[in-house]
């Protein structure tokens, strides 16, 4: 981890050394031309001058920061082998108390037998201890779970800081380049191809059985296809999430680009603009380490889905079919999938232009059934 981090600070302080070369030299350069163009260059060199400060503003902000969370990272660390050290502990007495427990349970099971009526408060004192070394164990065992949860609560946030710190170094070698791949985000594009297919493999297969639960919703029962009925559903479902997720994701930079640039008087005139200021770049930085928190807050909350039968030409389309379909696992995961690809940079794109009947690219696609035999 330590190795890491330090990797990342080099790569941090390389590209710092890197902009102050780079402004070095066009300053040198500008300094030779000034007698040629005085009033130009002039211009030229306080615009360079400007750029370096801003160059120089964010190196120190980045540098900054990086050092915060590597403090925070120690600071965790120092705390989860702590609690390492308490659950050993816990654990060696549960042990111990467990093996005074069982040789005391002995004792009195062999001292019982021989026991008479003047034994009766050997015992009661036998099985006194024997009471409180069960209430002491029911205790270790509390304290073992509480601390093993607090261990996880803690893996987790280290995990979170060791990704968030190296995403800070490589996020502008990444940002806006596909060819370079971020290895240490588990939701990279690579991750999510392959989450697609276990989407099929588990909660597309685990829908096919509501088959029986929608027949009710048609009154012609008997002579339709429930099956392609259901799979046309799940497949419209995933559509309108994806295309519903990919507006949501837009609005939501174009607002806080649109107040942001009225609140400072800032003059843009694009989207494209937009989505250059400092604050939402930050914004839609966040927003890929938060993607499961706003994936929950729209599934829990039904935002997404409810336009899937509008504009659909399909005779067996059924509202019911799709507010059934809206309460299962494979609707949460279509949205936590969906909502991670529409805020990649750059976006990805769900192909749903193939028409029925188009031979199946294997370079592209992945069959999933068995082709009928012609």
């Amino acid at each position: 981890m330590t190795e890491e981090i330090n990797k990342s600070h080099e790569k941090i302080w390389l590209q710092g050394r890197k902009i102050d070369y780079s402004a070095k030299d066009s300053q040198s350069q500008l300094q030779e031309s000034i007698s040629a163009e005085l009033p130009r260059e002039q211009f030229l060199y306080e615009t360079l001058k400007k750029a370096r400060k801003q160059h120089s503003e964010e190196k120190e902000k980045l540098n900054e920061e990086s050092k915060r969370l590597k403090e925070v990272q120690n600071e965790r660390e120092n705390d989860f082998a702590k609690f390492e050290k308490d659950f050993r502990e816990l654990r060696e007495n549960y042990e111990k108390l467990l093996s005074e427990r069982k040789e005391n349970r002995y004792n009195l099971t062999k001292g019982a037998k021989g026991c008479t009526v003047s034994s009766e408060g050997y015992v009661n004192l036998l099985q006194k201890r024997l009471q409180h070394n069960e209430v002491e164990t029911t205790r270790i065992h509390y304290l073992l779970k509480e601390k093993e949860d607090i261990i996880a609560k803690l893996r987790i946030e280290k995990d979170d800081l060791q990704t968030r710190l190296s995403s800070i170094a490589g996020e502008k070698l990444v940002k806006g380049n596909p060819s370079i791949t971020d290895l240490g985000n588990p939701n990279r594009p690579m991750k999510i191809g392959e989450k697609y297919g276990e989407l099929y493999d588990n909660e597309w297969t685990d829908s096919m059985e509501c088959i029986n639960d929608i027949k009710s919703f048609y009154c012609d029962s008997e002579h339709l296809d429930f099956e392609e009925i259901l799979v046309l559903h799940l497949c419209r479902l995933l559509k309108i999430c994806y295309h519903e997720c990919l507006a949501l994701a837009d609005e939501q930079i174009d607002k806080i680009g649109k107040t942001l640039a009225e609140t400072l008087c800032l003059n843009v005139s694009s989207r494209e603009d937009i989505c250059n200021l400092s604050l939402c770049k930050d914004v839609a930085t966040e927003r890929r380490f938060r993607h499961d928190h706003f994936a929950n807050y729209l599934f829990k909350n039904q935002i997404i889905g409810k336009t899937a039968v509008n504009a659909w030409d399909y005779a067996y389309k059924s509202a019911d079919v799709i507010e059934l379909l809206m309460k299962t696992p494979f609707f949460e995961k279509c949205i936590n999938l969906c909502w991670c690809m529409v805020i990649q940079d750059p976006i990805m794109y769900l192909d749903e232009d193939i028409k029925q009947g188009t031979p199946i690219d294997k370079n592209t696609y992945k069959e999933f059934v068995k082709r009928k035999q012609s």
